[in-house]
C-alpha cells in the first residue's frame, strides 16, 4: 500500500499515519515553502528511514502548487499515473496541507474510488470509502494509544523542530530492580531531604552531564514518571538553534521527553528559588542592623525588579518548551512553586502544572487527566 499524505509544520500526524497504516511505500506532498511544508517533508521522510519504517528508495518527495486547484489536481493524478495508484493500492492521508489542498485529494480520491482519512487532535481517525462513485464517511476509530511506544523519543523531537537541530541525545532512563521495588510514597520525602540520589533507582544509558542545582528534581520526576507505567525517558535532549543569533539562547535543553498515549509528552523541570525567598533571606541577614527607611524602599524595588526579571524568564521558557512539541503534544511543567500570572500563562496554553511539594500526585494527574 502506497500512503499519499501532505506535509506541514505540524508533523506528529504524519508520524502517527506512518506507524497506523505501516505503508510500503511513502509520498509526501509539499509546497515550495521551506519551515511550512518542504523541510517538514524531509524530517518525515529522515524520521521513516532512522526508525526503520520504510528505506530511502520507498520515500518520494513531490512538490505541489497551494493556491492552485487545477494545478493541485494535475500533480496528484501525475503522481499516480506515473506509480500506478488507485482504488486497490493506495490511500490519501488529508491531515496536512491547506484546505485547497485537502479538496484536491478528496476529489482525486473520489475520482480515482481511493480510500482517505484524516487525523483528529483527539486522535481519532475520519475515514472516508468509495461507494459506487462517491465517498461515504467510514466509521471512526480511536488510534492505538501505544502506537509510537516503541519509538525514541529523541527520534520524535528530531522530526519536529524546525528552527533546531538535536546536538545530543542525552541519556536514556529506565527502572532498575531496586527503583521496581522502590515505594512511590517515599519520593517526596527522600526528595525533600536533600541527600537521596535518584539515580540508584535508574538504568542510565548515555553520558553523565555536568552537575546542575536542578539534577535531584529532574530525576526523581523521571522517577516518577516511570513509576507511572512509562517504559522509558530521555532526559537532557540537547539542541542548537539552525539559524544561530549569537543571542546566548542559541542552545537550548529538553529535560525530559517520553512517548505516552500516543502522544510526546516534554516535561521541564526548574528549581529555581523565587525573587520573594531571596529577598526574605536578604532581609533576615540585615535585620539585626539598623538601615534607613530609604534602604528599605530600595530593597522593596529591587526585589520587584527581580520578581518582573523572574516572570518574564518563566514566560520565555514555558513558549520555547509549548512550541517545541507542537500542537499534538502534552507539556508538563514542574517548579518548586509558580507565580500566578505563569500558573495563568502555563494554563493558557494547556500547560499541565506539578509543584515539587506534590510530585507523584499531581504528576499521575496530568499523566492520566
Amino acid at each position: 500500500m502506497t500512503l499519499l499524505t501532505f506535509a506541514s509544520r505540524q508533523t506528529w500526524p504524519q508520524v502517527l499515519a506512518i506507524l497506523d497504516q505501516t505503508p510500503a511505500r511513502l509520498v509526501l506532498f509539499h509546497s515550495d515553502d521551506p519551515s511550512e511544508s518542504r523541510r517538514p517533508a524531509e524530517r518525515v521522510k529522515d524520521f521513516a528511514i532512522a526508525t526503520g519504517r520504510l528505506a530511502a528508495e520507498a520515500i518520494e518527495l513531490v512538490q505541489v502548487p497551494t493556491t492552485d486547484l487545477k494545478g493541485l489536481e494535475d500533480a496528484i493524478a501525475d503522481t499516480a499515473h506515473r506509480l500506478e495508484l488507485g482504488e486497490d493500492n493506495c490511500k490519501f492521508h488529508l491531515t496536512g496541507g491547506n484546505k485547497l489542498m485537502a479538496l484536491a485529494a478528496f476529489d482525486w480520491c473520489r475520482s480515482a474510488g481511493s480510500p482517505c482519512f484524516y487525523i483528529e487532535k483527539e486522535q481519532r481517525v475520519i475515514a472516508f470509502v468509495p461507494q459506487q462513485g462517491r465517498l461515504e464517511q467510514g466509521i471512526s476509530r480511536t488510534l492505538n494509544e501505544n502506537l509510537a511506544a516503541g519509538v525514541d523519543p529523541v527520534d520524535m523531537v528530531r522530526c519536529q523542530l524546525d528552527a533546531a537541530e538535536v546536538v545530543d541525545g542525552g541519556q536514556l532512563l529506565t527502572l532498575n530492580a531496586d527503583g521496581e521495588r522502590f515505594p512511590w510514597q517515599e519520593i517526596g520525602p527522600r526528595m525533600e531531604d536533600g541527600r537521596y540520589d535518584f539515580r540508584r533507582l535508574l538504568h542510565v544509558e548515555g553520558n553523565e552531564p555536568p552537575a546542575r542545582a536542578g539534577d535531584r528534581l529532574e530525576l526523581a520526576t523521571a522517577v516518577v514518571i516511570l513509576k507511572n507505567g512509562i517504559p522509558r525517558v530521555r532526559r537532557g535532549i540537547r539542541t542548537v538553534s539552525s539559524r544561530r543569533s549569537g543571542d546566548g539562547r542559541d542552545e537550548g535543553e529538553h529535560d525530559l521527553v517520553f512517548n505516552w498515549r500516543g502522544r510526546l509528552w516534554i516535561v521541564d523541570c526548574k528549581d529555581r528559588v523565587s525573587p520573594e525567598q531571596r529577598m526574605e533571606k536578604l532581609r533576615a541577614e540585615l535585620a539585626s542592623a539598623f538601615f534607613s527607611d530609604r534602604a528599605r524602599e530600595l530593597i522593596d524595588q529591587v526585589e520587584e525588579e527581580l520578581r518582573e526579571k523572574e516572570l518574564k524568564t518563566l514566560k520565555e521558557d514555558l513558549q520555547a518548551v509549548a512550541e517545541a512539541g507542537g500542537q499534538m503534544a502534552k507539556t508538563i511543567v514542574v517548579r518548586r512553586a509558580l507565580p500566578p500570572q505563569a500558573m495563568d500563562f502555563a494554563r493558557s496554553r494547556k500547560m499541565h502544572v506539578v509543584l515539587r511539594s506534590q510530585l507523584f500526585q499531581q504528576m499521575q494527574q496530568g499523566l492520566f487527566a
